[in-house]
């Protein structure tokens, strides 16, 4: 999470990139993807940064090439383009 955020975490999905070079984790209250890199033998996790979603995101898909097409959440149907 952002260093300025106080608000109580709400954790809703997470993912690895088919390659696993990358791990993805949706926060609902502060509606933010965490982007986390993987070290090479998988035991440490980096923030890389934050992707903004819609308002209170549930869950997302991964497609093969590491991207994320979808995220849908509480208060509309779909979200497109991270």
């Amino acid at each position: 999470m952002p260093a300025d955020f106080s608000d109580t975490r709400w954790a809703a999905d997470i993912h690895i990139t088919p390659d696993g070079r990358h791990l993805y984790a949706c926060d609902r209250t502060a509606s933010l993807i965490t982007v986390f890199s993987v070290s090479e033998d998988g035991s440490v996790l980096s923030v890389e940064g934050f992707q903004p979603t819609e308002a209170q995101p549930r869950g997302f898909n991964i497609d093969n090439s590491g991207k994320i097409p979808d995220c849908c959440g509480s208060k509309i149907t779909s979200y497109r383009g991270l």
